[in-house]
């Protein structure tokens, strides 16, 4: 792959040099960032970052203007632009639909490079986070033949150390909320990994993770095992993890990504002097970025209606082991978990019971990448508000003192 990236990164640079087009890095970013100076210092001259996320497009970036990518097209009639998302799938489908083609692979600038050597106004943790999710990311883009996924979010808990109006994950919703069993999320692993090539991230997510006393025992699964390549904690900063825990997240396969809501989290502060003492690898930052997605309503859509609302949706790609079942996102996993909205079977899959049915593995691995690269609509999308890049944020964490109600829809 270093013959095969060095061969691809001059051919880009080549392309990039001999015209005048501007040239634009999509994302920023950690990973923008590094690309940036990595172009920088090979004499390419960047111009301009762009984004999808509205509150990215308010300051420069590097000294440069963010563009949104809604002003694109009138800005420019083609450019240069250097993807540095690790979806860069998405990216490229979304710059192609606005007619823009010249699209490079920012993951090959960043193999056998000494990432840390350039300045990042995020941890040096979070750094190489960022690059290798974005380098195994793109990677897997240009191995089409292989199941190779984004991230995995697993479900290890409903209960959560905080009551959140607004939840995505619809934890406000849950009314006897329960720790997942160890047994069975390692069952539900071991099936995955079967079938899938490579998992670039796999998140531990509820609720609150270290609200499952026995999460290390999923974690530890995950870190054995080849396929996996980065794993995640996302946490709010109320509970600190148990000593014999340590060892765990010591591993540098591990990052505990902290979410910071203020006084609500109350452990912050002890938390990450907790991880610096311990050697453990964290990133925290302010809450942001919330949407008013978490309703749960029928919108009566047409289907090419719902295949617009999944084409646009930033979650997507966040697939969701939730209960044995593979989801394509948290919403459908957890109205399926909520029992909701009616069981829409080609919405999921079982990964413990799906095999033992189809019985054959090569079967059994097709209906696997169709389900996860493939789709272009989920029944359950007209149950969901959708989540747009852009659409209006609204204030995170807004705190209730008990369960939201909701109506089961049909």
């Amino acid at each position: 792959m270093v013959a095969t990236a060095l061969s691809l990164r001059s051919e880009s640079i080549d392309k990039i040099t001999k015209g005048d087009l501007p040239v634009i890095i999509f994302g920023a970013s950690v990973v923008g960032e590094l690309l940036f100076h990595i172009f920088t210092e090979q004499g390419v001259k960047v111009d301009y970052f762009c984004e999808n996320q509205h509150h990215k497009i308010q300051s420069l970036f590097c000294g440069l203007e963010v563009v949104h990518t809604s002003k694109l097209k009138e800005r420019f009639s083609d450019a240069h632009f250097i993807v540095s998302a690790a979806d860069i799938n998405d990216i490229v489908v979304q710059l192609n639909d606005l007619g823009f083609t010249n699209t490079h692979i920012g993951g090959l600038f960043l193999e056998g490079i000494d990432i840390l050597k350039y300045p990042n106004r995020v941890t040096r943790d979070m750094v190489k986070f960022a690059a290798s999710a974005c380098t195994s990311c793109h990677d897997g883009y240009m191995s089409p033949d292989k199941i190779s996924v984004r991230s995995i979010d697993i479900m290890i808990t409903e209960k959560c150390s905080m009551k959140c109006v607004d939840c995505a994950n619809l934890m406000q919703y849950f009314e006897n909320p329960v720790n997942y069993e160890v047994e069975d999320m390692i069952a539900a692993i071991d099936n995955l990994c079967m079938y899938i090539d490579e998992v670039h991230e796999f998140r531990l997510i509820g609720g609150e993770p270290f609200m499952n006393k026995n999460f290390h025992l999923v974690l530890d699964r995950l870190i054995r095992e080849p396929k996996v390549k980065r794993v995640a904690i996302y946490t709010n900063g109320t509970i600190l993890p148990k000593e014999h825990q340590i060892e765990s997240l010591r591993n540098p396969k591990v990052i505990l990504m902290v979410t910071d809501y203020d006084e609500l989290s109350r452990n912050l502060s002890r938390l990450e002097d907790l991880s610096r003492e311990q050697g453990i690898a964290f990133h925290s930052k302010k809450a942001q970025g919330w949407t008013d997605c978490s309703k749960i309503h029928k919108h009566n859509r047409t289907i090419e209606e719902q295949k617009e609302v999944f084409k646009t949706c930033c979650a997507k790609s966040l697939n969701t082991l939730s209960a044995g079942e593979l989801h394509i996102c948290p919403f459908s996993a957890n109205v399926a978990r909520l029992k909701a909205v009616p069981d829409f079977k080609d919405d999921y899959i079982n990964v413990i019971d799906e095999p033992k049915v189809v019985g054959d593995y090569d079967a059994m691995k097709r209906k696997m990448k169709e389900f996860l690269l493939e789709k272009e609509y989920l029944e359950v999308c007209d149950y969901c508000s959708g989540r747009r890049m852009d659409d209006p944020q609204i204030k995170p964490a807004i705190q209730t003192k008990k369960r939201i109600e909701y109506t089961v829809v049909a």
